[in-house]
């Protein structure tokens, strides 16, 4: 994805970098993240590379996680609820080294 991104749209390391540390940054305003520690373009540019288009910090966190929803009819979500979540689409990606 990323080769290809950068193809397209001409995209650079260092601009990759920038998103990079821009989430990094972020991620300090939440307490839930995962990593609360802010990273330097430059930091990001000298990171180990795990491709030939990204480095470690251009990464996220590897960690287990899990997540559910409960489907059912529109008659039996409104025995629970008066205001049912209407779902319209629904995706899922996993990604292993």
């Amino acid at each position: 994805f990323t080769k290809a991104h950068k193809r397209q749209f001409s995209t650079t390391d260092e601009e990759l970098a920038i998103v990079s540390a821009k989430n990094h940054k972020q991620a300090m305003d939440n307490p839930n993240a995962y990593s609360h520690k802010p990273y330097t373009i430059s930091e990001i540019m000298n990171s180990k590379n795990v491709t030939e288009d990204l480095r470690i910090l251009d990464c996220s966190y590897s960690c287990s996680g899990s997540s559910s929803i409960l489907l059912t009819s529109e008659e039996n979500a409104k025995r629970f609820t008066d205001e049912p979540i209407w779902i319209s689409g629904i995706g899922q990606k996993t990604n292993s080294a």
